[in-house]
């Protein structure tokens, strides 16, 4: 029973954080989603006005269709049409990772119950990144490296978080003019194929003395109050599960670099 509860007061502590950035990533969307909204009605109550069966005289009709012009020019009614459609295809994809986020917690301690699948990699790199951008845009700049890999059978929704906490441990890491460095490949060893994500920064970087610990749950170190040292135990557990290994290399005051190898393997859970 106590493993049980440790189980889940870590999958809570560390869901808090990765769901507090999908739900950012909602809300600034549904904001900017409201403000098109009071737009699209002006447009259309004037419309409606130019179009009433008790519409005013002609010389007032080509007036109010000028000024519905001007309307849609000013603010750029043709782009709103298109970004509208943006926005909430990326509300859902925020939605859906917080649902997967909820559904591993609750099924954490039923592993055969995880959904897994072929996942293509670079493209879940690419989620995690637009999940994280309104934290990440402010500081930090993302550059890629993605190279053409097959996809892989694992759990996507494990896989996206343990991607998620090691992007915002980098982000976390960098106090100005950051860059943070997304690459894949894939490499050949004897009969087997294996999959390479790395995810680096030139953040602060990790003492020496604390490399050998950072895996172990409640290790941190943050300051007081801003980490629970349960990310990165997480990360490997997930890296573990997936018959995999991650590597860390790092150089204080020069960055991190976290290595993540996972071997291709039949469609089975491993």
């Amino acid at each position: 029973m106590a493993f049980f509860c440790l189980k889940l007061y870590i999958l809570a502590n560390l869901s808090n954080h990765e769901i507090n950035n999908p739900v950012g990533f909602l809300t600034s969307n549904l904001e900017m989603l409201a403000d098109y909204r009071k737009h699209c009605i002006e447009i259309l109550s004037l419309q409606e006005e130019i179009t009433s069966p008790h519409r005013p005289s002609e010389q007032e009709r080509i007036i109010l269709i000028q000024r519905l012009e001007r309307m849609k020019k000013e603010v750029d009614f043709d782009y709103i049409q298109k970004e509208t459609a943006s926005l909430l295809e990326d509300c859902l994809l925020g939605a859906n990772r917080i649902r997967n986020i909820v559904t591993d917690l609750m099924s954490f301690t039923h592993a055969k119950d995880i959904d897994w699948q072929l996942v293509d990699v670079n493209k879940l790199l690419q989620k995690t990144v637009k999940l994280a951008f309104n934290e990440i845009k402010f500081q930090t700049t993302i550059q890629w490296d993605l190279n053409e890999l097959d996809l892989i059978y694992s759990s996507e929704g494990r896989l996206g978080q343990a991607f998620l906490s090691l992007l915002m441990n980098a982000v976390h890491s960098i106090r100005q003019d950051g860059l943070i460095t997304l690459s894949t490949r894939m490499k050949q060893e004897d009969d087997q194929k294996i999959a390479i994500i790395e995810i680096s920064d030139n953040g602060h970087g990790i003492a020496e003395k604390d490399l050998p610990f950072i895996f172990e749950p409640f290790y941190t170190t943050k300051e007081k109050g801003k980490g629970t040292g349960l990310g990165l135990h997480m990360v490997d557990n997930v890296v573990n599960n997936h018959s995999g290994k991650i590597e860390v290399n790092s150089t204080l005051g020069e960055g991190t670099c976290f290595r993540i190898l996972l071997p291709y393997k039949d469609k089975q859970r491993i």
